[in-house]
């Protein structure tokens, strides 16, 4: 099994996510770093969309998961991405990061990071 990994960087997403009344009525920025286990050789191969992920459309459901889910704890959202992710042809296993960077002042950031497979 190939141990290719499709990253995804530094994805900037506002949405409602957090426990305090503030963060219930106030998006704020999210970071979103993944790395999607797969095997690439088949798309190097045929030159086709279709024989890898498309992580175009990958961060553009990961954007959705996130702004409509409303998010109390990032554990939750994490869990919920990752699940997503997993559910694609072709990923084997996710790695995610999902940071806050505005949530502690004097902090750079408070995230989350989990590995999840298949």
């Amino acid at each position: 099994m190939a141990k290719d990994i499709i990253q995804i960087a530094g994805l900037e997403i506002t949405a409602i996510v957090g426990i305090l009344e503030a963060e219930r009525v106030k998006e704020q920025k999210i970071l979103l770093d993944l790395e999607i286990h797969t095997d690439i050789r088949p798309a190097a191969r045929s030159k086709v969309i279709g024989d890898t992920v498309d992580y175009s459309y990958l961060a553009k459901e990961a954007e959705r998961i996130i702004r409509n889910g409303k998010y109390l704890l990032l554990e939750t959202l994490a869990e919920n991405v990752c699940d997503y992710c997993l559910k694609q042809p072709r990923v084997s296993s996710v790695d995610l990061s999902v940071k806050k960077p505005d949530a502690l002042s004097k902090a750079e950031f408070v995230g989350v990071r989990i590995h999840r497979s298949n």
